[in-house]
């Protein structure tokens, strides 16, 4: 090879090199830790020692992309849209946007395989499982960390234009005519440097090479060495104009290492309760917003917690309003009321149905919005569910499931009395036709007078299996129930001393506030005669409740045994009918009683 293609050759890869450079990913990662070398740099008082500078995603996330941080895919785009990339106003596009591949995924495609659902592929949510769940997954809280990562680069930007800052360009140029052939390579190397007060520094070096391959064959070089020092006067001059970009920046920094902190703490407190302040990241200086005063209502886990125990009490005082109703329908049949009186039952009835349906929609928009919050989407199904306010729950889950159990046992009961009622009343009409005359009703008919019969022999015997099964239901109440009764007794007897020192040091804490009020407007709790109270009379009290509750216990043994016992002994068809109708309604009487 000729030594002009020699020198060609590696003239043309030198320029190559030149124009290459370093690979986006080069820069993205030097980015990536030099953000992270300044942040680390400002969190060193353990207050706000949490931040990291990463802005990584966790594989886990919903954010998570799994492609190439430097080459990704086209994502789906509105297809009207996405023709303006490729021909607009009369022009072509740029031609390579699906250089890299198409995804049809927004989100990651495999973020629920990290979930663990139950058994019915429901999400089961604890406090912790969902603040965690936040972190993977809220957008809010990526918004913080790369909101930090940018006020670093900010700082770094800034910092860069004091450095000493070395630029090198090199230009290559040939002419070619009959008989000459020449290569002109020249390049530059400059040096610039910024003082604080503004002082601008330059030295360039300026190299030439010519090279004549025609006629002598010759070469020739020239070097230019400049330098020069610029300082303004006025306009610009002065460490207070030059530092302040450096010095903002560096300050921003700084409270957002510090806001960051805080708007962890915050993020928890907004998951857990939904009581926010502002504690949000900024950039381009100024200083972050002031703090607001935390909300009074409870919202957030906390708040769909306390609202899903509001739905079961409201639920409760349904189910009884229910049976209030049922009641005065058959007061009602049996004329004992008036129009009137049903009618405002019922329509208390209908209110508790409007407000337990509005309690269930309006948790279920909670929990749309919680989700939300986490970063998850609508269709998750997920179950909140915490032993947090167990604590708090003064009606448990078993004592409710008792009462409704006790509640169907009680309608089924009471529609074989009734039964039995107008069985037996059928019946006066065989032993005294006149009964009916007196009572200037329709006598029944002898079908119903047969039917009378035969419910009286079967009836019974449904009712005994009735009475079985709420004795059973007796049985767990006294062995199970009131048992737990006792434990709450027993607690509140154990923790009566320490609340009674509460308040007597509550007491001793505000005399100045005491002093000022007048005794007959001072609050229940600033008055002497609740200590004395608290003192002498809670134990008083609580052995009160503990007699009344062996009173229950025997009036349910009375029960069993004045109802269901007399109910066994009356089956069997060799019973005197006189004797048997006699002590059928005695039986029903005490049913009733009870």
């Amino acid at each position: 090879m000729a030594p002009i293609n020699r020198i060609l050759i590696g003239v043309i890869f030198l320029n190559l090199l030149v124009a290459v450079g370093c690979h986006r990913g080069y820069y993205r990662r030097q980015a990536d830790a030099e953000a992270q070398r300044l942040i680390l740099e400002k969190a060193v008082d353990p207050r706000w020692d949490s931040a990291t500078g990463s802005i990584a995603i966790n594989p886990a996330s919903r954010m998570f992309d799994p492609f190439s941080a430097d080459h990704p895919p086209i994502p789906p785009d509105d297809a009207t849209s996405h023709q303006l990339m490729h021909y607009v106003d009369g022009k072509e596009g740029y031609p390579r946007w699906n250089a890299n591949g198409d995804t049809n995924y927004v989100a990651n495609p495999e973020w629920q395989k990290y979930l663990e659902p139950n058994e019915k592929g429901e999400l089961v949510l604890t406090l912790d499982a969902a603040f965690e769940l936040a972190l993977l997954h809220s957008t809010e809280y990526q918004a913080a960390r790369e909101t930090l990562y940018f006020s670093a680069l900010d700082v770094s930007l800034d910092r860069f234009g004091f450095d000493s800052q070395l630029l090198w360009g090199v230009d290559s140029f040939g002419t070619l005519t009959e008989g000459n052939t020449s290569l002109d390579r020249s390049g530059d190397l400059n040096l610039n440097k910024l003082g604080i007060t503004g002082t601008n520094f330059a030295v360039g070096l300026a190299n030439t090479i010519l090279f004549n391959f025609g006629g002598s064959d010759s070469q020739a070089a020239s070097t230019l060495l400049d330098f020069s020092i610029i300082q303004p006067l006025l306009r610009g001059a002065g460490r207070a104009r030059v530092m302040e970009a450096l010095t903002q920046s560096e300050r921003t920094l700084l409270a957002n290492v510090r806001q960051f902190a805080r708007f962890q703490r915050n993020f928890y407190l907004k998951i857990a309760y939904g009581s926010t302040i502002s504690a949000g990241l900024i950039r381009g200086g100024g200083f972050p917003a002031n703090s607001r005063i935390a909300t009074f209502g409870i919202d957030g886990y906390t708040g769909i917690l306390q609202q899903r125990q509001t739905i079961e009490n409201s639920r409760f005082n349904y189910n009884q309003q229910a049976i209030v109703v049922a009641r005065f329908r058959e007061l009602f049949a049996q004329q004992q009321i008036d129009a009137s009186q049903l009618s405002q039952q019922e329509t208390t009835l209908y209110d508790a149905a409007t407000r337990l349906q509005n309690l269930r929609v309006s948790y279920q928009n909670r929990v749309d919005n919680f989700k939300r919050e986490l970063g998850l989407p609508p269709t998750l199904n997920i179950v909140i569910a915490d032993s947090y306010l167990d604590q708090f729950e003064f009606i448990s889950e078993q004592v409710l499931e008792r009462f409704s159990q006790s509640n169907t046992l009680r309608e089924q009961a009471g529609d074989v009395i009734n039964e039995l009622d107008e069985s037996l009343e059928i019946l006066e009409y065989r032993a005294d036709p006149k009964y009916w005359t007196d009572k200037q009703s329709v006598p029944p008919t002898e079908n119903e007078i047969l039917d009378a019969a035969t419910k009286l022999a079967v009836n019974p015997r449904d009712l005994i299996r009735i009475l079985e099964d709420a004795g059973q239901q007796i049985d767990l109440i006294i062995k199970d129930d009131l048992k737990q009764i006792d434990n709450d007794f027993a607690k509140l007897l154990e923790t009566t001393p320490r609340r009674i020192e509460y308040l007597r040091n509550f007491r001793k804490t505000v005399p100045a506030e005491l002093s000022s009020i007048p005794v007959n407007q001072q609050s229940e709790i600033f008055k002497p005669y609740l200590l004395i109270k608290a003192e002498v009379g809670i134990q008083n009290e609580l052995e009160g409740e503990l007699d009344e509750k062996g009173e229950v216990n025997q009036r349910t043994i009375d029960f069993k045994q004045a109802a269901i016992d007399r109910l066994v002994s009356l089956d069997g068809a060799n019973k005197q009918r006189d004797f048997y109708v006699k002590n059928l309604k005695d039986s029903i009487g005490t049913l009733r009683d009870y």
